[in-house]
């Protein structure tokens, strides 16, 4: 079955670039007025019937190759899927009307784009690309008529029947179907069939209704869905949806574009994705990218799933592990790589920092505060000795200490780099190799990171038990067990604990007056993280009570994550998405 599966958008109409509006299943367009969804179906409408006059656009308005390639540099291309792989058809205007060039190969950003994102002007440059990669290409097809024809298999050249639909005239009652739904406003499912069945030319094609009762069963489950999607709250899920898909698209891109810009020797480095059951695109928006290596599975099984198959497929002596929603300094590989010349070093931990420019200053500036001070801890710790652990969102190793932990893993940067210094390795620190990164969206988003890490510290206690051992570990044990198992263990406990104790010691001391001091402290503290989260939730800037708060909200989910580590499904590795900043 050969079928339009992909339109691709070149500074045509209002749309400067989009390669991700696939047509590879039901599809619906849901948005409000001027979003775009008639733009997208006329484009559809073009690409089977090749006539400007039948798209239902009023005549007030902008005629089509006007509209849609208003520059020398504006193309639609269509992406076609076949039995044997796939082609392209390029648009674009040449003399005044829109024409056409069939390409033996699917879509590639680069046959159209340069490396400084500016579309090529002119097809003559499309053509070097094209000659370049080796990639063959038709002659231009200045009629509709011609190109209609190649489309629907009726061209009189041997050279373009690969690129016909198929052997038959059905394919010509899809644009009439498109037509009479564009032309009219009434879309009950009634009319919707009536269309179809009066789209059908009954003398070439028996008419199959149970194919379209199959497609039509559900019509008023999607209209209940449309009445749905009207409501308000809806709509605000909707455009959180939105946000957060455009937010994913610009980090791929953004992500691409950091690592590219690495000051460290091109053939000394690969970039590797490792996607786990990714469900926006990202493997398809990846193909663009020729010097990635994207590796795939359509099961999502988290994180530490995730790094375990593809470690497998690492083959340089050093891999570097980073997130898909952060940037790293242009100088962070050749830092962390310059303290590997030490041979007791087998871990590298970066700096993670966090984006203040952003909305929610409560959360945003006390998770930065946080980070900062994370980060003064380990720059002691491996003053010291060793650094305690790293963070998942820059940290390098040496491949060959890599060790596979269970799927289950909460925090796999944290047990993977204590596991490569329990082998006598040091973590060293390096705070010239950063990853940056933008806080959580507000503190309820911010409040499902912090339970699930201290859920992941509570995990890793267990499973690092054998480096409670001072005996065995020596310094190591110690800044382990004060850096890490304190805080996931007895703090949270213990700070609430100060009141009662100190309520005791001034009623049975009869020198009490140091007790009551320390108790009016206690209070004032607790008080003003209170007071800092009544200001939080009024939009309200007050950074000296953001450290109270903050601090007591880390212990508050230190203590939730205790109960969500004993409720959470055994072998399950995947986060619960949190929406950033932005």
């Amino acid at each position: 079955m050969r079928n339009l599966s992909r339109i691709i958008f070149i500074n045509s109409a209002n749309i400067p670039y989009s390669d991700n509006i696939y047509l590879d299943g039901n599809i619906h367009f849901i948005g409000t007025q001027g979003v775009g969804k008639s733009t997208i179906l006329r484009a559809i409408l073009f690409f089977y019937n090749a006539d400007t006059q039948k798209l239902g656009i009023p005549v007030e308005k902008q005629n089509y190759t006007d509209y849609y390639f208003p520059f020398a540099n504006s193309y639609i291309i269509y992406e076609v899927t076949t039995e044997h792989g796939a082609f392209c058809i390029l648009s674009f205007k040449a003399m005044n009307r829109v024409c056409y060039r069939f390409i033996d190969s699917p879509y590639r950003k680069e046959f159209f784009i340069d490396e400084n994102r500016t579309a090529y002007s002119g097809t003559d440059r499309i053509r070097a690309m094209l000659d370049q990669h080796e990639v063959e290409y038709s002659r231009i097809i200045y009629t509709y008529d011609e190109y209609r024809n190649i489309l629907y298999g009726n061209a009189t050249s041997t050279e373009f029947r690969r690129y016909s639909l198929m052997e038959s005239k059905q394919y010509q009652n899809i644009p009439r179907t498109i037509q009479n739904v564009l032309l009219n406003s009434k879309l009950d499912a009634e009319f919707i069939k009536r269309t179809i069945i009066s789209s059908l030319n009954e003398e070439e094609i028996s008419i199959d209704l149970n194919s379209y009762k199959e497609h039509l069963k559900d019509f008023e489950t999607r209209l209940r869905d449309i009445s749905e999607f009207q409501k308000k709250e809806t709509q605000k899920q909707a455009t959180e949806i939105t946000q957060l898909s455009q937010q994913t698209t610009r980090l791929q891109s953004d992500i691409m574009q950091n690592c590219r810009e690495l000051d460290y020797p091109k053939e000394k480095f690969q970039i590797v994705w490792v996607t786990d059951g990714s469900c926006d695109a990202t493997n398809k928006k990846l193909k663009a990218y020729p010097d990635a290596t994207v590796y795939y599975s359509a099961e999502r099984k988290g994180k530490t799933a995730a790094m375990n198959r593809g470690i497998k497929f690492i083959t340089t002596p050093i891999v570097i592990f980073t997130d898909a929603n952060t940037s790293i300094n242009s100088q962070s590989i050749r830092e962390m790589v310059r303290y590997f010349n030490n041979p007791k070093v087998g871990c590298v931990a970066g700096e993670k920092r966090i984006n203040m420019h952003t909305k929610d200053e409560a959360a945003v500036g006390g998770e930065g505060m946080y980070w900062k001070y994370e980060s003064f801890l380990k720059k002691l710790d491996s003053q010291l000795h060793s650094a305690v652990g790293a963070a998942g969102e820059l940290f390098a190793i040496r491949t060959s200490l890599y060790e596979q932990m269970p799927n289950d893993t909460l925090l796999d940067d944290f047990i993977l780099s204590l596991k490569i210094a329990m082998k006598k390795y040091i973590i060293a620190y390096c705070n010239k190799a950063y990853a940056m990164e933008n806080g959580s969206a507000n503190m309820k988003e911010e409040e499902k990171r912090k339970v699930r890490i201290a859920a992941g510290g509570i995990q890793a206690i267990y499973r690092l038990r054998k480096l409670l051992n001072p005996f065995r570990y020596g310094i190591l044990s110690f800044q382990y067990v004060s850096h890490r198992v304190l805080r996931w263990s007895i703090t949270p406990i213990a700070l609430f604990l100060l009141v009662p104790l100190n309520v005791l010691l001034i009623i049975y001391n009869e020198h009490s007056r140091f007790y009551i001091i320390l108790l009016v402290l206690q209070l004032l503290f607790y008080a003003g993280g209170s007071y800092g989260y009544y200001l939080s939730t009024k939009s309200v800037k007050n950074k000296l009570l953001y450290i109270p708060y903050y601090f007591l909200f880390m212990n508050i989910n230190v203590i939730k994550g205790f109960f969500y580590f004993i409720r959470k499904n055994k072998n399950d590795g995947t986060w619960e998405k949190v929406r950033r900043a932005v």
